[in-house]
């Protein structure tokens, strides 16, 4: 019972992101710094696919798993010529002033 109630807590935040990335750009350590994702080129809110599934949980998450040292590439990137890690360029999305 312990180990569920562990995994269902563990996922609230996760949802919790989802949705706010998908609704307005924004995680919510994104909505404290003022800042938010937009798709690269049009600037629009990137959606569930860009903005989760690509970006957070493919872009970041699953590669993190399975490549040594991703985490810290990804974030190097951020001193690339236009500061995008590599997740951004996966999902194709910018991060923005809001």
């Amino acid at each position: 019972i312990g180990m569920g109630l562990l995994a269902v807590c563990s996922m609230v935040p996760v949802i919790i992101n989802a949705v706010l990335v998908t609704k307005s750009g924004q995680t919510v350590g994104k909505k404290l710094l003022g800042t938010r994702i937009v798709m690269d080129g049009t600037y629009q809110l990137p959606g569930f696919l860009h903005g989760w599934f690509l970006r957070s949980f493919i872009g970041f998450f699953a590669l993190s798993q399975l490549v040594p040292f991703y985490g810290l590439v990804d974030a190097l990137m951020v001193f690339s010529e236009n500061a995008r890690t590599v997740h951004d360029r996966i999902a194709s999305t910018i991060v923005v002033r809001a």
